[in-house]
C-alpha cells in the first residue's frame, strides 16, 4: 500500500515495513508476531488494516498509534481456537460497512464494522474436509469484487461467487481447472472494467466475466509453466504485477511480460 510518500509491505514471515516511496530507504519495520502481543503498532498510515495470523489490526487509538482489535481468537472459528494452522494468505476485503475473511480450514467470517465495535455476522465452522464445504475456504488468493458480490476460490480449485454480508456462496463453477478438482486450487482475481483476469496455478492467463448468473469464459492462454509441486500437483503460486498495459509473473525460473493493450 502506498500512502502519503510511504509503501507499506508485509512480508512471508510477518515483517511489516515502511519504506520511503521516493528512494526505497527503511523508515521503520516491525515483527507483527511479536508486536500483536498486546503492545501497539505505530507509525502507521490511517488506512492500514490486514489480518495477522488470528488477530486484527484495527482503527488507530491515538496518532499514529495501533492496537490489536477484535481478537478472531474469541470469535472465529465458532468452535474456539483453531485445530490447524490459520493459513490466513488471503487479504480482507472490505465491501461496504463489511469485513470479509476467508481461511483455508475454518472458512468465512464476517464482521460489520462501525465507528467503535465490530459484529459478527457470520463464523466459519471447522470442517472435515474442507474440499467439502458449502462455502468459500481460499487458501491464498484475495477474492475480487463486484457489485456488493465477491469471487474467489475454494480449496478444490471452484469459482465461487459469494454474497459477504451473509457468508453464503451463490454458484460455483471448475471450468477455470478444466471442471475438475483441484486440490488447493489457485487463482488470482483482477479486476479490469467490467471484467475480471485470472492467473491460474497453472500458468494460465483468463479473461473472464464473472457475475451473479455464473462464470463467463472469454479467452485464455497458457503464459507460464508450474515449476512446484503442491499435493500432486505441478503449480506456479505467484501473483501477477500489472504495469505500462503489460502484465508481469514469474516461476522459480523465469519471468515473463505479457502485452494486455489489445484485451
Amino acid at each position: 500500500m502506498v500512502e502519503n510518500g510511504r509503501v507499506y509491505a508485509l512480508g512471508a514471515m510477518g515483517d511489516l515495513m515502511c519504506l520511503n516511496a521516493d528512494n526505497g530507504k527503511v523508515i521503520w519495520e516491525k515483527k507483527l508476531n511479536r508486536v500483536l502481543q498486546g503492545r501497539p503498532l505505530r507509525d502507521m498510515a490511517p488506512m492500514l488494516g490486514r489480518i495477522i495470523g488470528d488477530e486484527a489490526i484495527g482503527r488507530p487509538t491515538k496518532p499514529g498509534e495501533y492496537t490489536a482489535e477484535h481478537p478472531m481468537s474469541r470469535a472465529y472459528p465458532e468452535t474456539g481456537l483453531p485445530k490447524r494452522p490459520a493459513t490466513n494468505i488471503s487479504q480482507p476485503n472490505l465491501v461496504g460497512d463489511t469485513l470479509f475473511v476467508s481461511f483455508f480450514y475454518h472458512g468465512p467470517l464476517g464482521l460489520k464494522l462501525a465507528k467503535d465495535k465490530a459484529e459478527v455476522l457470520y463464523r466459519g465452522k471447522d470442517v472435515p474436509n474442507p474440499l467439502k464445504a458449502p462455502v468459500l475456504h481460499t487458501l491464498m488468493s484475495t477474492p475480487g469484487e463486484k457489485d456488493g458480490l465477491l469471487y474467489g476460490t475454494g480449496s478444490g480449485g471452484d469459482v465461487q461467487c459469494v454474497d459477504p454480508k451473509t457468508g453464503k456462496t451463490l454458484w460455483k463453477d471448475q471450468k477455470p481447472f478444466g471442471g475438475k478438482e483441484a486440490v488447493f486450487g489457485t487463482a488470482f482475481f483482477i479486476r479490469h472494467g467490467e471484467r475480471f483476469f485470472l492467473f491460474t496455478d497453472q500458468g494460465d492467463l483468463i479473461l473472464a466475466n464473472l457475475s451473479p448468473k455464473g462464470y463467463e469464459e472469454i479467452s485464455r492462454a497458457n503464459i507460464l509453466k508450474p515449476s512446484q509441486s503442491a499435493r500432486g500437483r505441478d503449480v506456479v503460486w505467484c501473483h501477477p504485477a500489472f504495469a505500462g498495459q503489460c502484465m508481469y509473473v514469474r516461476n522459480d525460473k523465469e519471468i515473463v511480460c505479457v502485452e494486455l493493450a489489445k484485451t
